[in-house]
């Protein structure tokens, strides 16, 4: 079973990194042009690390199956070396970590790494690789290229650093041991690994295992710009003039997506907008469209004050819904209350479970009327249907239809006709106009006080109900139909004893 060579401590692995970094690794030859420091060797069981510079001290460490380490420090006069026979080893692959230092250069630490085989009594060494490690500051004059690829004679035209190799990472790993430090770990990687994978750029929070930074290869000019502005984030832009600005040749738009990994339904919205509108598009259901801007719509177009009310035309709602200027309803409207301070029109029903306010700011005009569009054998042209004008007066183009049916009415009284007749040529009668009627006009009719005084009936003393009105009428005429008929009887009576009376004269 393969073991991979693991750091010797926590200062070696901390040094292994430096290597990596640019800013602080020497400048030297690539580590394959380099002799490894020490020659291994192995006999008779043992084997053996023969210094071939002048070591100061030198610790190692071996790392193999089940979990085994064996660590051991020499002097630098001694010559490293292990009984494997004696050791009872298992049969397997080893791993060894030489560190040592030289005493001419006492500031650097080298770092040689192996391998070995130990299989029935008999070992076997691989290659040996070496690290270079500093202990103190570095500065590079030149540029540094880091990677098994990097040639001897690097061009590096003016790159300062170069990462050149096929599995680019840089990892960050914060070694902070306090509960009151930060220690996330995070790591640059270029490009996935596997054949067939996606090209990228990465950042990965690599403590919990997530990339929340990517830049795709291809991504287009100008895909993600923070402008000196003020931090203003552009997406498409170089020039981005507010805190976020999307620019994109057709349609710039923002998704937002509710993707159901928390447990909710899955919902996509989009908000886009090009030369036709500004929308919002139920992604989710059919990509409807359920709000539109026109270009060129006026200010305050939609107006939603402080307190809920909604204005339409006006910054100055004083109502839960106030409209300047004409209101056109094409189906069905239904409110506790409508008020308009304009025209208001509805191509289908008004439905209202309190009151509708009909004013005027000015004489002479109809606050209310019903007009059909298309009237039957006159296309095209407009037919006022009712109008009801600022005096008051209703004005129908056909009848005016009351309820009238037994189903609705209750607490039935007979009705004495000759009474009501006898009420009616009691009631004074006038002509008259009414204070918001032109003096052109006149009007017959009694005052409903009198109305009201002489048969009870009505609401109130200051109106007359036509049902009322035409109620009096019928009994009235009722009761001189019944006159009529009596005197028509007494009449053909005389008549017959003038007759009786004139053929016994002759």
């Amino acid at each position: 079973m393969p073991v991979m060579p693991r750091p010797f401590s926590l200062a070696s692995a901390l040094a292994l990194a430096i290597v990596v970094f640019a800013g602080s690794v020497a400048s030297a030859a690539p580590l394959s042009d380099d002799p490894p420091p020490l020659r291994v060797s192995v006999e008779d069981g043992r084997i053996a690390w023969t210094p071939l510079v002048t070591v100061g001290h030198l610790t190692l460490e071996i790392s193999g199956p089940e979990g085994i380490v064996v660590m051991r420090a020499f002097a630098g006069a001694e010559t490293p070396s292990l009984d494997l026979a004696s050791l009872g080893l298992p049969d397997g692959e080893y791993a060894y970590q030489a560190v040592l230092s030289e005493l001419d250069h006492e500031h650097e630490v080298i770092v040689q790494e192996g391998r070995f085989a130990w299989v029935e009594g008999a070992a076997s060494v691989q290659d040996a690789a070496m690290v270079i490690v500093h202990a103190q500051d570095v500065t590079i004059q030149g540029s540094l290229c880091v990677g098994v690829d990097c040639a001897s004679a690097e061009s590096f035209g003016f790159d300062t650093q170069r990462y050149k190799e096929n599995n680019l990472r840089i990892h960050f790993d914060d070694t902070s041991s306090s509960a009151a430090f930060p220690r996330n770990d995070w790591r640059i990687q270029i490009n996935d690994s596997a054949n067939g994978g996606a090209s990228y750029f990465g950042i990965d929070d690599a403590t919990a295992g997530t990339r929340p930074f990517r830049i795709d290869a291809g991504a287009g000019a100008n895909a993600l710009v923070i402008g000196s502005s003020g931090g203003n984030v552009g997406l498409g832009t170089a020039t981005p003039v507010l805190e976020l600005h999307v620019a994109d040749g057709d349609t710039p738009s923002i998704r937002l997506e509710q993707n159901g990994t928390a447990g909710w339904s899955p919902q996509a919205w989009d908000m886009a907008g090009n030369e036709s509108n500004f929308f919002v598009r139920d992604v989710t259901n059919g990509s409807a469209l359920p709000f539109r801007i026109r270009p060129g719509a006026p200010t305050n177009t939609l107006y939603i004050a402080s307190g809920g009310d909604i204005g339409l035309g006006t910054a100055a709602p004083t109502e839960r819904l106030t409209v300047a200027g004409n209101g056109a309803f094409s189906g069905t409207l239904a409110a506790s209350s409508v008020s308009a301070s304009g025209d208001l029109s509805a191509g289908g029903d008004i439905l209202g479970s309190g009151r509708l306010e009909l004013s005027a700011d000015y004489a002479g005009s109809a606050p209310f009327q019903v007009v059909d569009t298309n009237a039957a054998g006159d296309p095209g042209d407009d037919e006022t249907l009712l109008t009801l004008d600022d005096a008051g007066n209703l004005t129908a183009l056909g009848t005016v239809n009351g309820s009238s049916s037994v189903h609705l009415k209750t607490d039935f009284l007979p009705v004495d006709n000759a009474q009501i007749l006898s009420a009616v040529r009691e009631i004074p009668l006038t002509t008259w106009r009414y204070r918001a009627d032109a003096e052109s006009v006149r009007h017959l009719g009694p005052m409903s006080q009198d109305f009201r005084a002489a048969f009870g009936l009505g609401v109130n003393d200051t109106s007359i109900s036509m049902a009322d009105a035409d109620g009096v009428a019928m009994a009235s005429i009722q009761a001189l139909a019944a006159e009529n008929d009596e005197l028509r009887e007494r009449i053909a009576e005389l008549e017959r004893l003038v007759s009786e009376l004139a053929a016994r004269d002759q």
